[in-house]
């Protein structure tokens, strides 16, 4: 939290990799065919710039989907960032549309990854993403044993030939926010992803807080662990306040055990290394903690 925030996202297709926010930048992202940017505190948009110029060293550009309020301030940047370049630095820049109903339209973030954007409460306007994978329709059954000249043929008159697309909801990231902003009845889905990236910011002291500051506190998911039907829990962006250890004693304490069983824990910023994520009822971390550097 305050930071770095970015989730790197990397499906068994090398085209279905994404950056969930981008406040820091490492080599091992330069992958990411696209990026999506919550909101404009710099913990988690102030590396996009660097982030294309190191691309660009390779010819590459991802496409950057950020919210509209932050177009102007990151276009000024990217400017004055070329001009101390003294080079161009290409950019993709794209303004996550709002639709007439107050929401945002989706929009593919890669061929096979459908991006529904959704409201989130911060300081600042913000947005979490809800990332589909589209299983295509296969030919149907009275059209399989036709030639290629007569499938053409079909599609030119206008025939539909094949099944629907399916959406899968696979992951939704909440980036910051209260945790009031994911009780709205429209984002009900966010607690029937199968994996669900929830900002975790304080774990102790008063809940008034994490309002102040709009985040979610740990006592918004006690009280409401009932909600999860995640497969997957991965919490993030906890306050520098906490050590590893600390983090996860009191997320062990605390955590219903229903909800602990399915729960993770990014602990990268805190110096632990070896694993992304740790498995927050995995009890080995105090002898690992006590045998490891």
């Amino acid at each position: 939290a305050g930071v770095a925030s970015c989730v790197h996202i990397k499906g068994p297709n090398k085209y279905d990799d994404v950056l969930l926010d981008c406040g820091v930048c490492e080599p091992s992202t330069f992958s990411a065919k696209a990026v999506l940017v919550t909101h404009g505190h710099i913990d988690h948009a102030g590396c996009c710039i660097n982030h294309a110029r190191g691309l660009a060293l390779n010819n590459k550009s991802p496409t950057y989907f950020i919210p509209s309020t932050i177009v102007e301030p990151l276009t000024t940047a990217w400017h004055a960032y070329e001009a101390m370049n003294d080079a161009e630095i290409p950019m993709d820049i794209q303004a996550v549309q709002a639709d007439d109903k107050g929401g945002f339209l989706p929009f593919f973030a890669t061929p096979n990854i459908l991006v529904r954007p959704f409201h989130t409460e911060h300081r600042v306007p913000s947005h979490g993403y809800a990332l589909y994978t589209i299983r295509r329709g296969k030919l149907l059954p009275q059209f399989r044993e036709l030639t290629g000249e007569q499938i053409s043929k079909l599609r030119r008159d206008g025939i539909s030939i094949k099944e629907p697309d399916v959406e899968q909801l696979e992951i939704v990231y909440t980036g910051d926010t209260l945790f009031s902003g994911l009780l709205r009845p429209e984002n009900a889905f966010v607690f029937q992803a199968p994996i669900l990236i929830m900002e975790l910011t304080y774990l102790d002291g008063k809940r008034e807080k994490a309002i102040d500051r709009t985040h979610v506190h740990l006592d918004d998911v006690v009280e409401h662990a009932e909600r999860f039907e995640n497969q997957q829990v991965v919490f993030v962006h906890l306050s520098q306040k906490y050590s590893a250890s600390m983090a996860l004693e009191i997320l062990r304490d605390r955590l219903p055990s229903g909800l602990m069983e399915r729960s993770y824990v990014n602990l990268t910023s805190f110096g632990v290394t070896g694993e992304h994520l740790t498995k927050i009822s995995d009890r080995r971390w105090p002898v690992r903690q006590r045998t490891e550097a």
